[in-house]
């Protein structure tokens, strides 16, 4: 047997009385995920709401929320409810490459192909965001933890975040409609960036190391 040691907690995978869950349970331990608590750091203005929007899953797909997601923030920004808690706003997109401000006078997606992004300017750009939002539907999704790590509030379409991830950061998840208001009322920087940091490098070693000084080979 090999054993298998799991960033993602998939124990729901399966129905616990099938074969494939017994298979399951017996080769995967689940290790858990963290972010780097030194790159990924606040820095973020009071004054100033900033809005990191992720970038377009590969191709197209049917999942992909950007388009609809960079709408609703169109339309958030023109009717200023966020104005309770700032004075400007500014939303980035992550593209090809690199990161930029957002157009929201001509929403629109170009084709992401995996252009490389420094990882010192993406956590930039996390440390600078009170609000990260996902746009299609994650298989591991690190970026969410680096900027809740950072500080950020997780803003997620219901099911693109797997449940044992999204208990590890603030979030707010929707359905369709966007609840702004709350989201708004939300944002709590030291308090996510101290939700997201109980996920860390000596948690997951000390999980690893349990597991393998407990396993058995069947």
């Amino acid at each position: 047997g090999v054993l298998t040691l799991t960033v993602r907690d998939d124990d729901t995978r399966y129905p616990k009385r099938s074969p494939q869950y017994g298979a399951h349970a017996a080769g995967n331990r689940y290790i858990g995920w963290a972010a780097d608590p030194i790159l990924c750091q606040p820095l973020q203005r009071d004054d100033e709401l900033r809005i990191l929007v992720d970038h377009p899953i590969y191709g197209f797909e049917r999942s992909d929320r950007t388009l609809l997601i960079l709408q609703a923030l169109a339309a958030f920004v023109r009717r200023g409810t966020w104005r309770t808690r700032f004075t400007g706003i500014q939303v980035r997109q992550i593209i090809d490459g690199k990161v930029v401000d957002a157009d929201l006078f001509d929403p629109h997606v170009d084709l992401y192909e995996r252009q490389h992004i420094p990882y010192k300017d993406i956590c930039a750009e996390y440390s600078h965001s009170h609000i990260f939002m996902p746009t299609h539907q994650e298989a591991s999704g690190l970026s969410v933890l680096e900027s809740a790590a950072a500080g950020a509030l997780v803003v997620a379409c219901k099911d693109f975040i797997a449940p044992d991830r999204l208990a590890t950061v603030r979030h707010v998840e929707y359905d369709d409609v966007i609840p702004w208001r709350r989201v708004v009322d939300s944002i709590d920087v030291p308090a996510s960036r101290a939700l997201a940091l109980k996920s860390n490098w000596a948690a997951v070693a000390k999980r690893m190391i349990e597991h393998l000084k407990t396993w058995k080979q069947p």
